[in-house]
């Protein structure tokens, strides 16, 4: 089965354009989307330059050839207001609106539009980079086999993107491991795996599948598996059906259980009454609604 390797939008704007993705799962193999052939450029302009700019008091060491990039803040600021400076260059992008704002978010065509140690002599590099960078973010977002394009344009760059059908989830299979699994758990399991949160035929976004696992962990933790961890788990992605299917694995540990009430800096009331709001008993499995219902009497 073919599978597929996407990237996160906020880490992949962290990595600054750095190389290497994030494989959603610990085992999938990647299957490579193939970017069209210059979809949307079949004539581009033969200036590839910018416009004027004004002068700006650009990072010395972001004026390298190719390692630039990886220097300074990206609002070098020449007291501009805000830290940034007049877009430096055209972008037109043709794409899906909610790609469009990543693609000018998470690019280096988009984030170096607006620097003001951006040298026109980088240009070139941002649009060869474009196609790859577009393609990691359409991946996240759940379009594996995107037709990307970039080209120079008078005055700056085009990107075009023709996303194509999106991924949806086609199963889901949620394994408990650890005391969670006995007999008397059996409702709480059901419970959890009810209200897991990206369903079958929900469309498919890692940003998504990494919120459904941390809101699966976190379940587990506020009924007493305060040391749960999520042993393993993996999207795998078949690019020819655009179905992923999406597998998690929970160790729960053991159920923690409360212990005697801490109770300090009581100036005039005794302890005995912040003792009587308590709805539990030392012993008891932990359970994070009781603390609540503890804080609202506190309150």
């Amino acid at each position: 089965m073919a599978v597929a390797r996407v990237t996160d939008p906020a880490q992949f704007a962290r990595r600054a354009g750095l190389a290497g993705t994030l494989l959603l799962g610990f085992v999938a193999p990647m299957a490579v989307a193939q970017p069209a052939s210059q979809v949307g450029c079949d004539a581009p302009s033969s200036s590839a330059g910018s416009p004027p700019a004004a002068e700006s008091k650009p990072n010395p060491l972001a004026r390298l050839p190719f390692v630039g990039r990886f220097f300074g803040d990206p609002t070098v600021t020449d007291g501009s207001e805000g830290g940034r400076v007049s877009p430096r260059y055209r972008l037109e992008v043709d794409a899906p609106s909610a790609l469009e704002s990543l693609i000018r978010e998470h690019t280096l065509l988009g984030r170096w539009r607006q620097r003001a140690d951006y040298d026109e002599s980088q240009l070139p590099l941002f649009i060869d980079r474009a196609p790859a960078e577009v393609t990691e973010l359409a991946q996240a977002e759940g379009y594996f086999s995107p037709q990307v394009s970039a080209c120079a344009i008078d005055g700056g760059a085009r990107v075009t993107v023709n996303v194509g059908p999106r991924t949806r989830v086609e199963s889901v299979d949620i394994e408990f491991d650890g005391e969670i699994d006995a007999s008397r758990y059996d409702s709480l399991r059901a419970d959890l795996t009810r209200n897991w949160l990206m369903p079958p035929g929900d469309a498919f976004r890692s940003q998504d599948w990494d919120r459904a696992k941390r809101a699966l962990l976190d379940a587990v933790r506020d009924r007493g598996f305060l040391r749960a961890r999520i042993a393993d788990s993996e999207a795998e992605v078949n690019t020819a059906s655009r179905g992923a299917a999406l597998s998690v694995q929970i160790d729960s540990g053991v159920p923690l259980r409360f212990g005697e009430l801490d109770i300090q800096g009581l100036d005039r009331y005794p302890p005995d009454l912040i003792q009587g709001l308590r709805s539990f008993k030392v012993g008891d499995p932990y359970d994070a609604k009781e603390l609540t219902v503890l804080q609202t009497r506190l309150n």
